[in-house]
């Protein structure tokens, strides 16, 4: 529940300009996280129950920040 705090603040305090810029915003926190999930299944060699978001979505949004489409 505490994501889901946190992605809402983010898109509150970025103000997208339209639908596609939260999009853009989810994606990019998806990415980050699918390749936190990857590395960590290749690393140990297990499966994981639950992984940290909070990292994914900073990454994420760093990424989206990067390529200017804030």
């Amino acid at each position: 529940m505490g994501d889901v705090k946190l992605l809402s603040l983010l898109v509150l305090f970025l103000r997208p300009t339209s639908i596609q810029a939260v999009i853009g915003l989810l994606f990019s926190v998806l990415l980050a996280c699918s390749l936190e999930i990857a590395l960590t299944i290749l690393i140990t060699k297990a499966y994981v129950r639950s992984i940290a978001m909070a990292p994914a979505i900073f990454v994420g949004t760093g990424l989206y920040l990067a390529t200017g489409c804030a």
